[in-house]
């Protein structure tokens, strides 16, 4: 009883976060307004929603012995999110743009450079601000309707990042579109199914 019990609440802690991450993502192409995270945030919430099926996971399907040794996922858990938090630290501060294409944003960002520095030199997706030695450069995501502005060189001078960041977030969220019914509904029923067959196999 008590094995299947906590075969149970692993297989729950391992899909629903997991499901959950499916929804939120899933609801916010189906929105008229884009969503801006910043890169770590969006790092963090990917981690959260995978950490059940890193740690839980792999413990249920080797086995309900080992599902029961509570130091051994206390011991993954630390693992994986020192992992997240040094790929955190040392990646590139980047700003991801959701529900929204390159070209409906590339105008904004010129837009909000520009009301930086009056000459910002572009090259392509890539943009220098000289005179406050920031350098970035726009990056489709692959698969889905997104972007992230991505700061480049090896110190990008947080203070001038950090007001990109400030300037730009309310420009892009004020900006109308429309919602990826098709994926994003998808997303959301991929999302729904695999919490309701966490719940399901709990009850067996």
């Amino acid at each position: 009883m008590v094995s299947g019990m906590g075969e149970s609440l692993s297989a729950v802690a391992a899909f629903v976060p997991a499901g959950l991450y499916l929804v939120g993502l899933g609801t916010v192409f189906l929105r008229r307004r884009p969503v801006v995270i910043s890169g770590g945030v969006d790092a963090a919430v990917l981690a959260i929603a995978l950490a059940g099926l890193v740690t839980v996971g792999p413990l249920f399907v080797w086995g309900p012995s080992l599902a029961t040794q509570a130091w051994q996922q206390g011991g993954l858990i630390a693992v994986y999110l020192a992992a997240v938090a040094i790929a955190i630290l040392f990646s590139r501060p980047r700003l991801v743009i959701y529900n929204v294409t390159i070209e409906q944003v590339r105008p904004l960002v010129a837009e909000v450079l520009a009301s930086l520095e009056p000459h910002p030199r572009w090259a392509g997706e890539a943009a220098i601000l000289p005179n406050r030695g920031l350098q970035m450069h726009l990056e489709r995501s692959s698969g889905m309707r997104a972007v992230s502005l991505v700061a480049m060189g090896r110190r990008p001078p947080l203070e001038a990042w950090g007001e990109v960041r400030r300037r730009l977030s309310p420009a892009v969220c004020s900006l109308s579109v429309q919602p990826d019914l098709l994926f994003g509904g998808a997303l959301l029923c991929a999302g729904v199914a695999l919490i309701a067959g966490a719940f399901v196999a709990s009850l067996f």
